[in-house]
């Protein structure tokens, strides 16, 4: 009686030895990386404070005097020297006189809004030189945000992770991986 019934339990035995064998797997060495790799939106960089401030500057030096202009002018336009970046260019679309003027020594005035109107080449190269200023200032600004900042390691390499599974191999045709770490 015991010998169908080891029989039986030998047979299974080498059934499910011959279905394991039979299965390949296809990768055996499973690497799980400590550190994760940057994606694209994960990333959290400061901006790029040279280019920061430079277009700070830039932008300070553009629409400062414009900004003061409107100040003490009486000058048709010139309300939007408030605006920064693209008050110039507005102010310039808005500088020419529109109905009847009366001549002046300091240029024409509209009888019906009663303000100067008109522009000079100086004027019109002092209005252009600040959109240009004040554009570029404005984006290095933005620019600064997406400019990635080189980073400054005191080592030059990068720091070792507490613990790593990094593929290995051995000899000729062996693969496998290896444990290291700081404990």
């Amino acid at each position: 009686m015991r010998t169908p019934v080891s029989l039986a339990c030998l047979a299974a035995v080498l059934g499910w030895l011959a279905v394991a064998s039979a299965e390949v797997q296809s990768n055996p060495v499973v690497v799980v990386s400590p550190v994760p790799s940057p994606t694209g939106g994960d990333r959290n960089v400061p901006p790029d404070m040279a280019v920061l401030m430079t277009g700070v500057a830039i932008l300070a030096v553009g629409y400062a005097p414009s900004a003061f202009v409107p100040m003490q002018s009486d000058h048709k336009g010139d309300d939007y020297l408030y605006i920064p970046v693209i008050g110039p260019w507005l102010d310039l679309a808005n500088r020419g006189c529109a109905g009847a003027t009366i001549a002046t020594a300091d240029g024409p005035i509209e009888l019906e809004s009663q303000e100067r109107c008109g522009t000079s080449p100086l004027e019109k190269a002092a209005l252009i030189t600040s959109g240009i200023l004040q554009g570029v200032g404005g984006l290095q600004i933005m620019g600064a945000f997406f400019v990635q900042q080189k980073p400054t390691l005191a080592s030059g390499a990068p720091p070792m992770p507490r613990f790593a599974i990094v593929p290995t191999v051995f000899g000729t045709h062996g693969m496998g991986a290896m444990a290291r770490g700081r404990f």
